[in-house]
């Protein structure tokens, strides 16, 4: 029977959970910081390409499955709010 792969990063053994655990632990930084830096790095991607930015930058690849849902110009990358991110509740160990 096949095995699925682990949800935990290859070269520290920790989940997102677990590192996100240790960054408040280290640097004070909550979930909801880290959160909320996500959500407006997503933001600024998408005003970035809006804007051209990366328009010499980039080759777009014709013909690739991937192409389309990797696209950060997609409608659901602008859409998203960072307020369900940090309302999830996290998972006690």
């Amino acid at each position: 029977m096949p095995v699925p792969p682990g949800v935990v990063e290859p070269r520290t053994g920790l989940s997102m959970g677990e590192s996100q655990a240790l960054t408040t632990e280290k640097w004070g930084v909550s979930r909801a910081e880290q959160d909320e830096l996500a959500y407006l790095s997503h933001r600024n991607l998408a005003k970035a390409w809006d804007e051209g930015f990366f328009d010499d930058l980039v080759t777009p690849t014709c013909g690739s499955p991937r192409t389309r849902s990797c696209d950060p110009r997609r409608p659901s990358r602008r859409s998203r709010s960072c307020a369900p991110c940090s309302a999830r509740a996290t998972r006690p160990r």
